[in-house]
Parts: C-alpha cells; structure tokens; sequence
C-alpha cells in the first residue's frame, strides 16, 4: 500500500502544500497547491491599501491584526485537510522563525550530542526558562569530528501557528526548515563548483536566509527576515564574521530572480556571485517532503504539538475501538450497552484531569524553585562569616593573614560548593604546615565526626624579608537538596 506524504510550508505571503505519494521506489509528487494569506481582489487595491494605512495608525487595534492572521490560517488548513483528506501534516518553516546552531563534536564524544546541542541552543536562546524541543541533525563528518545542526522552535515564534493548528484539528508529524528544504531540492545546482567555502543566500517569498558552508557542509545557518538591500550586505557580511574560517570563494544566491545590481555589485565585493534560479515556488516544500521520506532530517515540532498528534491519534484508535465494541453489541444482544458511555466518560474525564492539574502542577514548580532558592540562600551555616571564623580559630600564633576571599560557586542548579582562599605571612614554615594541618582536621559545627574542608592546598612558604609569605586554597562541598 502507497504512503503519503503531505508537507505544508508556510512563508510571508502565501501557504503551500505539496502532496508526495510513493510509487514503486521512489517518491514523486502528485499534487502541488497554495493559499493567499491575505488575498486582495483586483477592484479592493485601493480600499486595501488604505485599510492597511489605517491600521498602521491605529495601535490599540493591533491586536485585531493578529486574530485576523490567526482565522486566515485556521481557515487555511481546513481547505487542506479538506483537500487532502487527512488532518497529519508535516510543517516546514522559515529559518527566521528558529533557533539553529552549528555544533562541532569529537567523534568519541557522539553519545553525549544532545545533551551538547541542547546546551549549543540554550546559548543562543532568549528565552532561558522555556524548555525548547531541540534536535539535531548529521550534515558532516571527518577523521577526528562529527559537525551538526541544532535547532528548537521557540513558542514565541509558533504561538499563532499553534493557535490556527488546534482551530482547524491539524495534527503536525514533523517540524523542517524551508531553507533545508531549498538545499535539498537544489542541491546539485548550489554545489556545481568544488570549493571549499561557500555562502549560500536563500530568498523565499521576500525572506532571506543564509547559510555558510564548508566542503558542501553547513557550519552555519540564520534566518534573516525580510531585510532591504543594505541590510542584506550588512548582515550576510555579520554571519560571515561569526561563523569564522575566512572569506567564502563563490557566493551563491538562491532566488526566483536574480539580485538587484546594488546588491550583486555589494556582494561581489566579498566573492563572485552566483544566481541560481528557483523556478518552481514548490522546491522549498518538496525539498522539506523528500528530507522527511529520507528520515535523516531535524524535527523540532514542539512538545505541545507531539502531545497534540499522541491525543489525536489516540482518540481515533478509542473512537476504532468503540466502533468495535458496538458491532460487538449488537451481535451480542446488548451485553455491552455501557461500553461506549463508560469510555467516552473515561476520556472526557481523563481530558478534565489534564487541563485541571497542568496549571496548578506549573505553579507549584515554580514555588517549589522559588522555596528550594530561599532555603540555600537562607543558609548561613557555611556562609563567609562562619569560614572566616573557622580560619581564624585555627590560626597559630605568628601568622598573619593578608587577605581572605570566600566563593560560592553555582553547579547546574543542583548544589553549590564553596571555595576558601587565604594569603599572609609567617614568622617559620612551621607555623605555615601547622596552619595548613589544622584547616585540614577542623570539623563542622553540625558534625564533629566530618571534615569540613574536603581538599586544602598550599602554596609556599616562600621567604621574603624575613618572613613566610603562602596562599592557602580550601573548599568544601554540600549535599544537594533532594
């Protein structure tokens, strides 16, 4: 039996669908459609584009816009699902809309490479309380190193999205980047010269992206919006600068027609310039679709999408079983009257559950955070006062402190650890190793039977005018708060 394929792709002026569909080996497209998000008849030119005008200057209903924005949309997607029959897409998006990241990893460091990219992501973020879906994708490999691409979809970003997705029913299988889709769609015309440093410019519908690549690799990727001919050069030459390894040998514009002199003329001052045409406005789309067929691509749907499409799925296997368990009824003479009533109940109920606690469960997350800060902070026991007094009351007679620095250091949110360190002077070495002996015997106010400094390390004595100058370094550890 064939297996479909149905990739949406989203861009500034328009939504385009494409419908993949399996035949014999391969995967070839059967059908190719686009939405206006904001269509204007011919006779309403005028009446539009003083709409436009008057909402520009009226603020407080900006609002208004975005509702609209949201309705068109929601709107969208119920001619598709009506069109295609399903309600499961797959989602490609403008690069502007994400977070994507470059990471280069040792090879014998492969098994930690989420955890890497989520760290990579979370650099980049500027949303650091929001736990991103990150995932990455294999673009690279040498002798010594694997280079991947991170990325995660930000809810500022799909918030409208999200909301015209869940008015329509639309379920999303997987999350792409249009910009990937282009590279996959028309490879073979971006990479016709063998260089080792390549930019790659992509404009769709109005929006740019850029990517470097090194050896037919990606090392770098970032979505530029909509920018003007100045800011274009401005920022493809900031993204040159960032991504480092010097400057690219060709400069490759990916765009349905060719740059503008200006920006032709302002590129060519970097590298020769290269216009490869998009003639089909479907080859970002189909490019997404046939990454999704090969399963190596990233999917960065949001958590709250992935728990939409288990719910959905999981209502038409209950909303199958019931259908059963009726037939079942029926034959049976009414034995399983209750059935469908009890499971519809179960669903509905388990439903009322979920939305019931998931605020409630978010809030006391963040008090117990809140508490669980308080309480550390609130804990003076080790604090810089108690360790002075415990350096001071092991000081022998005849050493003079010049300095005294107290750290506490933050690991990963999960503990602390603290870090004494203390410089002066003495009157004999031996004083200096009596001093360092005791640091290392003292025992904690709360526990007589522990040593309250887990490592002391010392530096000197060295002899200066006579007297014993050392540094002393002392930490200490605590348990994590369970």
């Amino acid at each position: 039996m064939s297996k479909d394929f149905i990739v949406v792709g989203l861009e500034a002026e328009a939504v385009r669908a494409v419908r993949l569909a399996e035949k014999g080996k391969e995967f070839v497209r059967v059908d190719a459609f686009e939405w206006p998000i904001s269509p204007v008849s011919e006779g309403d030119g005028e009446a539009a584009a003083a709409d436009e005008a008057a909402a520009a200057d009226a603020e407080p209903d900006a609002a208004d816009g975005a509702v609209s924005q949201v309705d068109r949309l929601a709107e969208i997607f119920r001619e598709i699902a009506a069109r295609y029959k399903t309600r499961e897409i797959v989602l490609a998006l403008p690069l502007s809309m994400m977070l994507a990241k470059s990471v280069r990893l040792p090879l014998a460091e492969r098994d930690a490479l989420e955890e890497d990219a989520r760290s990579a992501i979370d650099k980049i973020s500027p949303f650091p309380d929001e736990d991103l879906a990150v995932d990455v994708e294999d673009v690279g490999e040498t002798d010594t190193e694997v280079l991947l691409v991170a990325a995660a979809l930000p809810e500022a970003a799909y918030a409208e999205v999200g909301d015209a997705l869940e008015a329509a029913k639309m379920r999303v299988t997987r999350t792409d980047a249009m910009a990937l889709g282009v590279l996959r769609g028309l490879w073979d015309g971006i990479v016709e010269n063998k260089v080792g440093r390549r930019l790659v410019l992509v404009e769709i519908a109005g929006e740019w992206d850029v990517m470097v690549m090194d050896h037919d690799s990606p090392t770098m990727l970032r979505g530029l919006g909509t920018p003007d001919a100045a800011a274009l050069v401005r920022e493809t030459t900031l993204s040159l600068l960032q991504s480092g390894g010097g400057a690219p040998e060709e400069i490759v514009v990916v765009s349905a027609a060719a740059p503008g002199e200006d920006v032709a003329k302002a590129l060519g001052e970097l590298a020769p310039v290269r216009h490869v045409a998009m003639e089909d406005a479907f080859a970002a789309v189909e490019g997404c679709a046939l990454r999704t067929v090969e399963g190596t691509a990233i999917d960065v749907t949001p958590v709250v999408w992935r728990e939409a499409l288990k719910a959905a799925r999981f209502h038409r296997k209950l909303m199958a079983f019931l259908v059963t368990a009726i037939g079942l009824w029926v034959l049976a003479m009414g034995v399983l009257v209750g059935v469908p009533v009890v499971y519809d109940q179960m669903a509905a109920h388990q439903k009322e559950l979920c939305k019931r606690h998931s605020k409630p469960y978010g809030e006391a997350k963040k008090l117990q955070a809140r508490v669980q800060l308080v309480r550390k902070y609130s804990d003076h026991t080790r604090g810089a006062l108690e360790m002075l007094k415990a350096v001071s009351d092991n000081m022998p007679d005849g050493v003079v402190l010049s300095s005294f620095q107290f750290k506490r250091d933050e690991k990963d949110g999960q503990g602390a650890a603290a870090t004494v360190r203390v410089s002066g002077d003495a009157d004999s070495p031996t004083l200096v190793y009596d001093f360092k002996n005791a640091l290392v015997d003292v025992s904690p106010a709360d526990d007589e039977e522990s040593r309250l400094f887990q490592t002391v390390k010392l530096t000197g004595p060295s002899q200066s005018r006579g007297r014993h100058k050392f540094d002393m370094d002392a930490a200490f550890g605590e348990e994590d708060e369970k």
